[in-house]
């Protein structure tokens, strides 16, 4: 908690810095994550920080990937014309994806 009965004064700005730039990219994402469901459907199979996997038939995931990486680098004018820069990996686990 980084309230000031919890963190020492002098230990506030570290919480603040973590959760502005936390909240940013994470506001980002879920609404780039909304707008792929209202779009196609699609809802992602996992979710972790910075990483979400999408689970589609291999003879599809190259083009729905390009989809994907467009859709995540595409300004979200809610948040002010930021984007995100996107990377996609294509593999049968998380673990060739990477």
């Amino acid at each position: 908690c980084p309230c000031a009965a919890c963190v020492p004064r002098r230990e506030r700005w570290r919480y603040a810095l973590a959760f502005l730039g936390r909240s940013s990219g994470v506001d980002i994402t879920l609404r780039v994550m909304v707008r792929l469901y209202e779009r196609h459907g699609w809802l992602p199979t996992l979710f972790n920080h910075d990483e979400i996997v999408y689970s589609f038939y291999l003879t599809d995931a190259e083009t729905l990937a390009k989809v994907v990486q467009q859709a995540f680098e595409e300004p979200v004018m809610e948040m002010g014309g930021l984007k995100l820069k996107a990377t996609v990996g294509i593999g049968r686990s998380w673990a060739e994806c990477k």
